[in-house]
């Protein structure tokens, strides 16, 4: 059996980019070593190829959930609801 050294984790979300007209994926990475604690790192993944092993769709009618890039930000799409 071996031995974990490192802890990572993963959120996948699903919004609106209104600038394309498409689904768009906004996902969040953490990595992090075991043996340095609590100390790790989280950012985003601005581009990448995904292959789903098993979906789960969870569908909310209201309201809608967008990604709008801040330009404050870095440029970084930002989830927010969009009230009707």
């Amino acid at each position: 059996m071996r031995a974990t050294h490192y802890s990572r984790g993963r959120e996948l979300v699903f919004a609106i980019d209104h600038g394309g007209d498409c689904l768009a994926p906004h996902v969040h990475v953490s990595a992090g070593l075991k043996a340095d604690s609590a100390d790790g790192r989280t950012s985003h993944v601005p581009a990448t190829q995904v292959q789903f092993i098993a979906e789960l769709v969870v569908e909310i009618m209201a309201p809608t959930l967008t990604r709008s890039r801040q330009p404050s930000l870095f440029d970084v799409p930002l989830l927010t609801f969009r009230r009707a």
